[in-house]
């Protein structure tokens, strides 16, 4: 500002006049030196100790006086802190936490008398970083800031331009520098950071004038990253159907280290050809069941396999598939049954044998009949040294595969197979014809056969052509010799009439006429 006064001589009122200009030069000289002295905050920024440093620059001719730092307090009201040398031209200010918030200064320069003679007509306000936050599903971390905000230092707080033009994310991992930044618009106050690794990840803004290389930095927030708890390792103990053949029941060891994570339970469909999801346990344990109650496991080998998941419940790994073991049977002969099966595959040490079980007509419980090396896939069973009775109605097998010993810390396990049924069909064998001097044992007595069961009652009766009764007998392994008080009764035709009750109960009469040759 420039002042020009233009004084013209008054001899009738010289006093006055000499009083006006001395007044006009105070001023000049006082409007002189205000309008020399500019000062401009430059920046606020956050040191490692989450200190704010304060710059600014002073440009005046006066050479006596001091700074005054000024800081808003909780209610939002400024307050000086600290006075410093009119030369200082920064400040470190200690007194605070930048840490946990941001804070706003601006700075006067006053003269000794306390009279300011500049001020900075803005104030700034430091970046303020937030928490970060991690996002375990997403394995990313969300950063979150307060920008730098520049306002009028005094009356109404407007928003005003900020001195920088360009603004990063820098961030270290493991301590190992802040060497590597994401440029970020100045207008932007987040960012979703991808993590590839575990490990400790800090950030901190930086916001730039290229020109001026004036900068500042927000405080520094650090985060501990740990991925979702993904397990190591499982394991199919057992694959087996249950003991009424009814439900498949699968057997799992799990890593109980990887807290809620997952395991879906997957059967193959043969008619989609794709394996579909039939159940999802979460669990912390390390042994868990699953129970498929699937019918069809009784009449075919059904496959599973285990998909492995995190807690976040993102696939870590597929298991092995694992099929039941499925027995069916045929009867090879008269007296043979022949049965069959699959190879079992659920265990890392493989079958140390396979075990016959049985279970003859009237028991209520299977029993071992006989054991086999693991490489057998069949087995017959010769029933002829059964009793027709055990040998009748109802029959069935099943396989039991038994766990390869081995240094695992759980019990040896072992697996069933589906319940195999054969019923083999009863009949009663009736000859027409005996002779008692045959060279065939089986011809010399005359008695019916019961194929496949025993009667539970039984009476044979024998008759001459005359209708007398000349034999009789309730034990059905006794049969007419072809004897007649005591003498051989004379070649002919005689009748016969049996009655028995068979297995079920339920009661028969066959009448019949027999031929008795000698």
């Amino acid at each position: 500002m420039r002042l020009r006064i233009l004084l013209q001589h008054n001899k009738s009122n010289g006093k006055g006049l000499h009083s006006f200009v001395a007044l006009i030069f105070i001023l000049v000289l006082s409007n002189i030196a205000f309008a020399q002295s500019t000062l401009t905050l430059d920046s606020v920024s956050v040191n490692e100790n989450n200190h704010v440093i304060i710059g600014w620059t002073l440009e005046t001719d006066i050479d006596d006086g001091y700074m005054e730092i000024h800081r808003r307090l909780d209610d939002d009201i400024y307050a000086p802190i600290i006075e410093l040398p009119l030369t200082q031209t920064s400040y470190l200010d200690t007194g605070i936490n930048a840490g946990n918030k941001a804070f706003s200064y601006y700075v006067v320069a006053r003269l000794p008398n306390g009279d300011s003679f500049a001020v900075s007509n803005e104030a700034h306000q430091t970046l303020f970083q937030k928490p970060p936050v991690f996002k375990i599903c997403d394995r990313q971390i969300f950063v979150s800031w307060n920008n730098y905000m520049v306002t009028a230092s005094v009356g109404t707080p407007v928003p005003l331009p900020v001195p920088f033009e360009s603004s990063s994310v820098i961030w270290s991992f493991n301590e190992e520098g802040f060497v590597n930044q994401t440029e970020v618009s100045l207008d932007t106050e987040h960012l979703f950071f991808n993590v590839a690794e575990e490990g400790n990840y800090c950030f901190k803004l930086r916001s730039l004038h290229s020109e001026s290389g004036i900068t500042s930095t927000s405080n520094i927030k650090c985060i501990g990253v740990k991925f979702a708890p993904a397990p190591e390792f499982m394991e199919v103990r057992r694959l087996s159907l249950d003991e009424i053949s009814e439900n498949v029941e699968m057997d799992l060891l799990v890593d109980n280290a990887a807290n809620g994570a997952g395991y879906i339970l997957q059967r193959w469909d043969m008619a989609g050809n794709e394996f579909i999801n039939l159940d999802t346990l979460i669990s912390s344990v390390d042994l868990i069941r699953f129970i498929d109650n699937n019918p069809l496991a009784s009449e075919r080998s059904e496959t599973y396999r285990i998909q492995v998941l995190d807690s976040c419940m993102a696939e870590v790994f597929t298991g092995q598939e694992v099929s039941t073991i499925y027995t069916s049977i045929i009867s090879a002969s008269a007296s043979e049954n022949f049965i069959e099966w699959n190879f079992y595959d659920g265990w890392y040490h493989g079958v140390y044998e396979y075990i016959i079980l049985r279970k003859l007509h009237g028991m209520n419980e299977f029993d071992i009949h006989d054991r086999v090396d693991p490489n057998s896939r069949s087995y017959i069973d010769n029933l002829s040294n059964l009793s027709e009775n055990e040998q009748s109605g109802v029959i069935s097998y099943r396989i039991m595969a038994v766990e390869m010993p081995s240094d695992h810390v759980y019990a040896q396990e072992y697996v069933l197979s589906n319940i195999a049924t054969l019923v083999r069909e009863t009949n009663v064998f009736i000859p027409n014809a005996f002779k008692p001097d045959s060279a065939m044992p089986e011809n010399r007595v005359f008695k019916p056969r019961f194929i496949f069961f025993a009667p539970d009652s039984y009476n044979l009766s024998i008759f001459s052509r005359w209708g007398e009764r000349i034999f009789s007998s309730d034990d059905y392994t006794t049969g007419w010799d072809g004897r007649m008080n005591g003498h051989e009764a004379p070649a002919g035709v005689y009748s016969y009439i049996i009655r028995y009750t068979d297995q079920l109960g339920k009661s028969h009469e066959k009448p019949g006429t027999l031929v008795l040759v000698r």
